[in-house]
């Protein structure tokens, strides 16, 4: 819990380094269309460095604020929060914001992190999500959804996700994989989008949400 608090307080405050000693150096990153100007995936922590400042060029101002943290089960953590920012342009934007972050048994670091926030009164969007590249295929990222569909507001009846499409041939092993792993965990495409330019098409995938 204090490594979440931490990197959460270092991206708040600016603090690049900060929020990089609470990511190990074999961290991707895969991001949405929630919020443009970025790339689809980031590796490890030049990759990170090259995201934040990707993400951060766009706002004057950033901050989370962290308005409970649950502590789960199997090293399971749930972050419910605010995102303000302030634009460039003079624009403040403020959107709610949960995470779920597993860590590993041995030393408590951050294993993978996902984040999501609400797009309607009935739908709820991945933002962002992170595994170490070593534990890929450990079983992390499936608990990290699985967290997320546990602890949605009450109501909720879609999840969303956006990746890179295959609509103009094969985008490469890394882009089929993340689709292939929302398509195993009950995602279906939706729509094609150009939110990420012509080189990087993108599909938005939906999961049905019953309680």
């Amino acid at each position: 819990m204090r490594r979440i608090r931490g990197g959460l307080g270092a991206w708040s405050d600016g603090d690049l380094e900060g929020a990089l000693e609470n990511l190990r150096p074999e961290i991707e990153f895969v991001t949405s269309g929630v919020f443009l100007g970025v790339e689809p995936v980031y590796h490890g922590h030049e990759g990170f460095r090259q995201f934040w400042h990707d993400f951060r060029d766009t706002w004057e101002q950033i901050r989370v604020e962290i308005r409970d943290i649950v502590e789960g089960e199997q090293r399971h953590y749930a972050v419910v929060g605010q995102f303000h920012a302030m634009g460039r342009d003079g624009i403040g934007v403020e959107r709610p914001v949960g995470m779920v972050f597993v860590a590993t048994a041995d030393d408590g670091a951050v294993a993978g992190f996902l984040t999501w926030t609400t797009a309607g009164d009935r739908t709820a969007e991945i933002t962002w999500m992170a595994v170490r590249a070593d534990l890929r295929g450990s079983g992390i990222g499936t608990e990290l959804v699985a967290e997320l569909v546990d602890r949605l507001p009450a109501g909720t009846r879609s999840l969303l996700v956006k990746t890179v499409s295959d609509r103009d041939g094969d985008p490469g092993a890394e882009y089929s994989q993340t689709r292939g792993f929302y398509l195993a965990r009950g995602f279906s495409p939706v729509a094609e989008l150009d939110i990420w330019g012509p080189e990087n098409p993108c599909q938005e995938l939906a999961r049905p949400i019953s309680r």
